[in-house]
């Protein structure tokens, strides 16, 4: 049983409590905006909500990095590796990381 008063209203009206999955997937919906592209991170505070919700949901460690523009603003993300620092679970740069990805083979040094 939860102790929140959050509902949902069903196909024929009636209220009834809504599940914790319920509550996550609208928090996701409505804050979805500030981690698409073009999303600007022009604060530590901005990047941590950025960054929350973009890898909040995870149960492992993430390695990658968030392309921005000069204006600071979301042009992409790329996850390199998942693992922790001494024990990484997928091969670092596979020869897929980026790929599919916005910022996918973007060359070193550009």
């Amino acid at each position: 049983m939860s102790n929140h008063n959050l509902f949902i209203h069903g196909a024929d009206g009636a209220a009834a409590p809504a599940t914790a999955e319920q509550i996550l997937a609208a928090a996701r919906q409505v804050l979805a905006p500030r981690v698409r592209r073009g999303a600007t991170l022009t604060s530590p505070q901005k990047v941590r909500e950025y960054l929350s919700m973009r890898l909040g949901h995870l149960d492992y460690e993430v390695f990658g990095f968030i392309l921005v523009d000069s204006h600071h603003r979301v042009i992409g993300y790329v996850e390199l590796f998942r693992g922790t620092i001494d024990g990484q679970r997928a091969p670092a740069r596979s020869g897929e990381a980026g790929s599919g990805q916005a910022g996918g083979g973007v060359p070193a040094g550009s």
